[in-house]
């Protein structure tokens, strides 16, 4: 399995902070003998310092911790 930063996304939250959200998307190996293949898994949203963040529409994120409420910008 391998993790890559596929997107990020700018956003502020409610308080006025500003918060980069980053897109991940998990890849599971699924190589066999006839050769090497990847095969995309779930995706998933962090902050920089690796707190998870909810996906709740294409501009709209909630951090899980916290329940605050982030706006792409």
């Amino acid at each position: 399995m391998t993790d890559k930063i596929i997107a990020s996304h700018h956003t502020r939250a409610e308080s006025g902070s500003l918060h980069r959200v980053w897109e991940i998307q998990t890849y599971i190996d699924a190589s066999s003998h006839d050769g090497e293949a990847w095969i995309e898994g779930p995706k998933r949203f962090e902050l920089n310092d690796r707190s998870l963040v909810n996906y709740l529409d294409q501009d709209t994120f909630k951090i899980v911790a916290t329940g605050e409420i982030l706006r792409r910008v």
